[in-house]
């Protein structure tokens, strides 16, 4: 298994720490501020180990069972869930919960009954303003690429109404731009899928072959740059090898910040929200210490310095009043509410199509 830092302790660890607390994370998004206060508060030492990808996070929970928590992508609760491999929430031990907002994002995990949301955003495009123009990319501009004379056999999907899910919404011209897509299957195959007209998280096997094909024939084009992971997509952007690429708004935030000539949207149609959320194995022994760590979490100005320090949103509710207006005002990092309503959230799906995915996309690679 794949793990790109492992064993990595916080530089605050206290040598007299009478418990230890071991937490896989998906990636680096805890701030070191956070983990010393909490260490020299509660007297727990926090060892974080750090994962390449939240597949080889995920696959390391289902077969390893290490770890007295996890910060993971959210899309994986359901199936962790099913397996019995979480512990169930003592909500009476967690009385910041009462911070949380509720928003649709429960639809994970609804009533928190195993998992504690830290973090969420959505998933668009990020582009080079200063090449293509005050005009947004669309996914349509990106996808229609693959759909060359006799290169496709795919027509798309339509609505109950019978119009085109993109009709009108697409006033971009679909000239080729130079572009790359993530490399994290999950949302690649998914917002195929969703461009298509199915849902982001369809298990039929005719949505998963077809969102496959489609990115077989966009990966053939020569204005295709790549699966790309993050830090690549945003170092060509910098280089001006590609003009827009799909990419998670905190970066998104992060990159913009440093260059002014990019810029990022969310298209009307097909978007899809992320979220990063605890959870507690079912095999610790420390689930006390677990409980002391999520509920000070939830603490607004923690949940605040959280968000702030990835440029995410939180959330918490309580915290957002303490962000800076930086932060809290971005609406690349909190978007308009109609853009978390249109957008569908990741969910668990069963092994069968994970695995119909997984085999897919490897042929991709």
């Amino acid at each position: 298994m794949l793990i790109a830092l492992g064993l990595i302790a916080p530089l605050a660890a206290s040598a007299e720490a009478t418990e230890e607390l071991r937490i896989l994370s998906g990636a680096n998004i805890t701030p070191p501020s956070v983990v010393e206060r909490f260490e020299l508060e509660n007297n727990i030492h926090l060892r974080f180990d750090f994962f390449d990808s939240p597949e080889a996070m995920g696959a390391y929970i289902k077969t390893k069972h290490r770890g007295d928590l996890a910060l993971l992508r959210g899309h994986y609760v359901g199936k962790l869930i099913q397996n019995h491999l979480l512990l169930p929430l003592n909500h009476a031990l967690l009385p910041n919960l009462k911070n949380l907002e509720q928003t649709r994002s429960g639809s994970i995990d609804p009533g928190n009954l195993y998992s504690i949301p830290y973090l969420k955003g959505t998933l668009g495009i990020i582009y080079r303003r200063d090449v293509l123009g005050a005009e947004k990319p669309t996914w349509r501009q990106l996808f229609s690429q693959g759909r060359g004379a006799g290169s496709l056999a795919i027509t798309r999907r339509r609505n109950t109404l019978g119009a085109d899910k993109t009709a009108g919404a697409d006033r971009q011209s679909h000239s080729a731009i130079p572009f790359a897509i993530t490399d994290r299957y999950r949302d690649a195959m998914g917002l195929a899928q969703s461009y298509l007209g199915y849902s982001y998280n369809s298990t039929s096997p005719l949505a998963i072959s077809q969102a496959a094909e489609l990115l077989r024939v966009l990966a053939e084009k020569p204005t295709f740059m790549g699966f790309l992971s993050p830090e690549t997509t945003l170092k060509y952007l910098k280089e001006k090898f590609i003009y827009a690429a799909v990419s998670y708004n905190y970066l998104a935030a992060v990159a913009m910040a440093q260059d002014p000539g990019l810029d990022y949207t969310v298209p009307a149609q097909n978007g899809m929200v992320w979220s990063y959320v605890y959870v507690v194995s079912a095999k610790t022994a420390k689930a006390d210490a677990a409980y002391k760590w999520l509920n000070f979490l939830m603490e607004p100005e923690v949940a605040a310095e959280v968000a702030a320090w990835n440029r995410a949103a939180s959330p918490n509710e309580a915290a957002r009043p303490l962000l800076p207006q930086e932060i809290r005002g971005n609406q690349v990092i909190y978007p308009p509410d109609e853009v978390w309503g249109a957008a569908e959230m990741p969910l668990s799906i069963d092994d069968e199509a994970e695995h119909m995915s997984i085999d897919y996309w490897s042929h991709l690679k």
